[in-house]
């Protein structure tokens, strides 16, 4: 009894980490570009909207409102690719940029 009630804890747990990682495609591109663009040293105001491309490797575009250090206020599009789950930016930030 005590192997089954293991075995069946075991397939909740791994069934709840798949529902964590997975999900709407936009929804995680939103997410990973968020944490992208704090990596960068940038705090996200806002989300504009998220596009399906087709540009390069990247299958969506994340429409974003930044801000640095001064508090200037930017937009932003972030590239995402779900297949490699790798960011960047379409275009490089401002060069008078400061991270926060």
């Amino acid at each position: 009894m005590k192997s089954v009630v293991a075995l069946a804890s075991l397939v909740v747990i791994g069934v709840a980490g798949c529902a964590a990682t997975s999900g709407d495609p936009a929804t995680v591109a939103v997410r990973e570009c968020g944490y992208f663009a704090r990596a960068e040293g940038a705090r996200v105001l806002g989300v504009d909207g998220v596009d399906a491309v087709a540009d390069g490797d990247a299958n969506y575009k994340v429409r974003m409102q930044l801000e640095d250090k001064v508090a200037r206020r930017m937009p932003a599009e972030c590239l995402y690719s779900s297949v490699s789950n790798k960011t960047r930016w379409q275009n490089p930030l401002p060069s008078g940029f400061m991270r926060l």
